[in-house]
């Protein structure tokens, strides 16, 4: 989710302003126009471009392109802190200008602000870049109907991009809208032609229904037609561990992590395919990182806890099931696994609490699934 804010944020023009028209007379002026086109120079140094850039703005305060090109810039080297300085300083001189503060709230949602970026778009006078925004924002937040509304909206206002169709099919399957997600698949198959993402579509609609094999050959068939589209690769990586082949696993997982580094996902199934290969020593990094970019995932505890242990590093492993504990405390895993490091620790008064309270909230556990499954 979050390459994609940035996949917005770089390929879309800026909404353009009053302020912009009447600084086209500042950019024209000779130096400024020199350092624009330095600073556009992808050939040119990344921070001689930076420094290019700074020295446009100073000299053009209240043109809010520069800003976003600057931002933009940054954006490119996974910046995001920077950017959102860079964005901040143009509000300053230019608070109510739109493309800025879409700007903001799209860095907002790369840096998994969500929440933060929905008051400013909303604030926004709608178009099909700010619904689309929204739609991303709601998707992270988990609000799957807001999502769907917004995204739809988005398409009905103009805004053209595979990726907005995937996403709302995805949101349709969500809410069981079964009649909107056909539709939605046929738009985006027919729209989209050429695109990949039909068939990261189809194949994630595949894999729910335990299809793997099927899924697996429609990842594939994106794959043919873009070898470094977001997510596709922790897919395959995916597919790789579940029949056991952690070699290609963990070469896909890389792969991802190259390609969208603010993906947490990989880093944690790295971190476990290098685990199962007896190479624990390099999962140790790749799970920290996971748990860092993943903080309300079980599995990314649990998993760094038991690296944390093959490697007798067990006071580490300790804290580590301690903080999943504390997140999670209605799961039973982290006691259970808690009373049996600490058995080995020789600490078994405390091990005899956790694993009373494991027990406890393993008949809780068991009772609710009984109750759900109408057996009590």
């Amino acid at each position: 989710m979050l390459y994609v804010g940035w996949a917005v944020l770089a390929s879309m023009p800026r909404q353009g302003s009053s302020a912009e028209v009447q600084t086209q007379e500042c950019r024209e002026k000779a130096a400024v126009r020199n350092w624009v086109l330095l600073a556009g120079d992808p050939a040119r140094d990344y921070q001689e471009r930076i420094t290019n850039y700074e020295r446009a703005i100073r000299a053009c305060p209240d043109d809010p392109s520069l800003y976003s090109e600057l931002a933009e810039l940054l954006l490119g080297r996974y910046q995001f802190d920077a950017a959102l300085r860079v964005i901040q300083q143009g509000l300053k001189s230019l608070p109510n200008d739109a493309g800025l503060n879409l700007d903001r709230a799209a860095v907002l949602l790369l840096r998994g602000q969500s929440a933060e970026a929905l008051p400013i778009l909303k604030g926004i006078q709608p178009s099909g870049k700010s619904e689309y925004y929204i739609g991303l924002a709601c998707r992270n937040l988990g609000d799957h109907r807001a999502s769907q509304e917004a995204l739809s909206q988005a398409w009905q206002l103009g805004y053209r991009d595979p990726f907005l169709l995937y996403a709302l099919v995805e949101q349709d399957r969500l809410l069981k809208d079964n009649k909107r997600a056909s539709e939605d698949s046929r738009i985006l198959r027919e729209q989209f032609p050429n695109s990949p993402w039909p068939h990261m579509a189809d194949g994630d609609a595949l894999k729910a229904r335990q299809l793997r094999g099927e899924a697996e050959a429609e990842y594939k068939k994106a794959q043919k037609l873009d070898a470094n589209l977001p997510f596709l690769n922790h897919r395959l990586g995916s597919m790789a561990y579940s029949r056991g082949d952690y070699p290609l696993a963990v070469s896909y997982f890389r792969k991802e992590i190259a390609l969208n580094p603010t993906y947490p996902a990989p880093y944690v199934f790295l971190g476990v395919s290098l685990h199962r290969l007896g190479k624990n020593l390099e999962a140790l990094p790749a799970l920290e990182e996971g748990l860092a970019r993943a903080p309300d995932a079980p599995l990314a505890y649990l998993n760094l806890a038991i690296v944390q242990m093959d490697l007798k590093q067990l006071e580490q492993a300790r804290q580590t099931l301690e903080a999943g504990e504390k997140r999670f405390p209605a799961q039973y895993i982290f006691p259970a696994k808690l009373a049996s490091l600490l058995s080995r620790m020789r600490r078994p008064e405390e091990a005899e609490v956790q694993a009373t309270l494991a027990q406890q909230l393993g008949r809780k556990s068991e009772q609710e699934e009984k109750e759900l499954l109408g057996l009590e």
